[in-house]
């Protein structure tokens, strides 16, 4: 049960590290949820995952996440959100599996996740908040018009915004980027509060400070990423 032992200590030291920001910014420690990336991970390692008290996982490929979910169905309040970019295209496939999206990036999307969802699914909006060409995500300035879009859709649950910051060597450096993505969650939250996912392994002690609700933790709870056969 070596495996097990190791997963149980960085568990155990990632709340320790969560628990620890969250005071530092005069939070509540069950403000801040974890989300295990569990990509590529073999299922035995999320089972163990699963019997130290996680419930929520992360996958970046919509079939890798149907597939898991069904070898998983034994495990009845387990919940798996899809955090990776979503074609249109692959919408119906998802819609109807994933308990929640991390990655809502155009108006096109959503109406065909909306067109398909067969439940209410709940999603985060993607704010590209350094504006980078390369990444996906909506703008900051188009954010407050699709917050409205997915609040007129019954089908979609606005539970917040998303963002991966352009990385930095120092996680200090990536402050700037999360207070933006605060600021911004409080100017169009109007009479609902919107949860920030954000913060990854290297950086997640940063986001906690600085206001996330979620943070995506994959390498630093269950080590060096297996490759793909």
């Amino acid at each position: 049960m070596e495996t097990c032992v190791s997963i149980a200590r960085r568990l155990s030291e990632i709340q320790a590290v969560v628990n620890a920001a969250a005071a530092r910014a005069s939070r509540k420690p069950g403000d801040v949820r974890i989300l295990a990336v569990s990509k590529i991970q073999p299922i035995a390692l999320i089972e163990e995952c699963y019997s130290l008290g996680l419930r929520d996982f992360g996958e970046n490929y919509v079939q890798e996440l149907v597939e898991k979910r069904r070898l998983l169905a034994h495990l009845k309040d387990i919940r798996w959100h899809l955090i990776g970019h979503l074609q249109t295209n692959k919408a119906k496939q998802v819609v109807n599996e994933a308990d929640c999206f991390h990655a809502l990036d155009s108006e096109k999307l959503l109406r065909e996740l909306a067109r398909r969802a067969e439940r209410v699914l709940p999603v985060f909006i993607e704010v590209n908040i350094d504006d980078e060409p390369s990444k996906a995500g909506v703008p900051p300035a188009v954010v407050e018009a699709l917050v409205q879009a997915v609040r007129a859709e019954p089908k979609l649950k606005l539970e917040g915004l998303m963002c991966i910051p352009e990385a930095k060597s120092d996680p200090e450096m990536m402050r700037p980027a999360f207070r933006r993505m605060s600021a911004l969650a409080r100017k169009v939250e109007q009479t609902h509060p919107l949860l920030l996912s954000m913060g990854m392994s290297s950086d997640f002690e940063v986001a906690v400070e600085e206001g996330a609700n979620w943070v995506r933790v994959g390498a630093k709870l269950f080590g060096e990423r297996p490759q793909r056969g």
